[in-house]
């Protein structure tokens, strides 16, 4: 367990890949692409080419970050929050790169501690995680702090 600040990763010589969010302001991309590489990640689109960059770095022995909270068409598909979780989903295919590749989960959440500043804290490494073990621990970090949770306004159980 551990809290890390800005460039900690860095610092400690880890290679991180993160796999991004397009944001359809031009404007907004532009800034947070910006932001990200100035923190030194290497940004993976969301992509076929992407996929391709993602299954390189981890050959690489690479890390590779990526959110299992995600929405499409307009409703939270992941976390379940008790509905059966989807067989297309982040928190799947975490779990299966991860098996694939030998490699454990290193299960991470951010908290916003004051405007601009934020907290990032990594749990213990899972071996063999499950997506049904990702999803509760997202669906905490939610309960924790659901006032934090962009896609609060998106969840539907219809």
């Amino acid at each position: 367990k551990g809290i890390c600040k800005e460039g900690d990763l860095l610092d400690l010589g880890a290679t991180l890949n993160v796999v991004f969010e397009v944001l359809r302001n031009r404007f907004e991309r532009s800034l947070a692409e910006r932001s990200r590489r100035r923190l030194g990640y290497r940004l993976i689109s969301p992509d076929r080419s992407g996929i391709r960059d993602m299954l390189a770095a981890l050959e690489r022995g690479e890390a590779v970050g990526m959110a299992i909270d995600e929405h499409k068409h307009g409703n939270v598909i992941a976390p379940a929050f008790g509905r059966p979780l989807p067989a297309i989903a982040n928190l799947r295919y975490a779990e299966k790169l991860a098996r694939q590749f030998d490699a454990p989960v290193i299960p991470s959440y951010c908290v916003r501690t004051a405007p601009l500043q934020f907290t990032l804290t990594f749990l213990d490494p899972i071996e063999r995680a499950s997506a049904g073990q990702l999803n509760d621990l997202c669906e905490s970090w939610i309960r924790a702090h659901p006032e934090q949770w962009y896609m609060l306004h998106r969840l539907r159980f219809d």
